[in-house]
C-alpha cells in the first residue's frame, strides 16, 4: 500500500547541491538567452548576477499573495517527474530546503564560476527533457555525439527554433 504522503526529506549537502546547479541552470538559460540578443560579456554578467540574486532572494526571503491569500515559495527537488497523470504520493521522497541552504548566498560564486571557471561554456550544465533521462552517476557522463552541443535553453525550441532545426531531447549540457 502507498502512503498517503511521499517523505519530505533535508540533507544539507544534497540539498545544497541540487540548488547550486539550480542556480547555474537559472545563470546559464539567463546568459543564453542576453547573448543571443546581443548583449555584451560585461553586462551579461551584471544582469544574470543582479537577477539570480533578486529570484534566489525570492525564493529564501519573500512571499506573495495569490488570491489575497499569503503564499511562499518552495524549491523542492525529486528523483522522478511530477506529471499531471502522477499523485503526489507516488513520489519516492522530497528533497525539501535546508535550513542551512540560501540560494542567494551562492549566486556571487556559482556567477563566477560560471563566467570565470566555465568560461561560459553552456555544456558545463547537463539538462534534458523529462522522458529522455540518461543513467544516474557520481561522475559527469559523457553526452553522445547525437545530442546537441549547441546551445538549446528551455526559452528557445517551441516557437523560437529554425523550420530546419530539430531538437534531439538527449540530454543536453548547457
Amino acid at each position: 500500500m502507498m502512503a498517503d504522503s511521499p517523505e519530505l526529506r533535508q540533507d544539507a549537502e544534497e540539498y545544497w547541491r541540487a540548488a547550486r546547479e539550480f542556480v547555474r541552470v537559472l545563470i546559464a538559460e539567463l546568459n543564453d538567452s542576453l547573448k543571443e540578443s546581443g548583449v555584451w560579456k560585461a553586462r551579461r554578467r551584471r544582469i544574470c548576477t543582479r537577477f539570480a540574486f533578486g529570484f534566489a532572494s525570492y525564493f529564501d526571503q519573500q512571499w506573495m499573495k495569490v488570491g489575497g491569500k499569503t503564499r511562499y515559495p518552495l524549491l523542492c527537488f525529486t528523483t522522478s517527474f511530477l506529471d499531471m497523470d502522477v499523485a503526489l504520493s507516488d513520489l519516492p521522497s522530497i528533497l525539501c530546503p535546508h535550513r542551512s541552504v540560501e540560494l542567494h548566498a551562492m549566486v556571487s560564486d556559482e556567477v563566477d564560476c560560471y563566467f570565470r571557471d566555465m568560461k561560459e561554456d553552456g555544456k558545463a550544465v547537463i539538462t534534458g527533457a523529462v522522458g529522455e533521462e540518461t543513467e544516474d552517476t557520481d561522475e559527469v557522463p559523457e553526452i553522445p555525439s547525437t545530442a546537441r552541443a549547441v546551445r538549446a535553453p528551455v526559452s528557445a525550441g517551441i516557437a523560437t527554433a529554425p523550420a530546419d532545426e530539430t531538437r534531439t531531447g538527449k540530454a543536453q549540457r548547457r
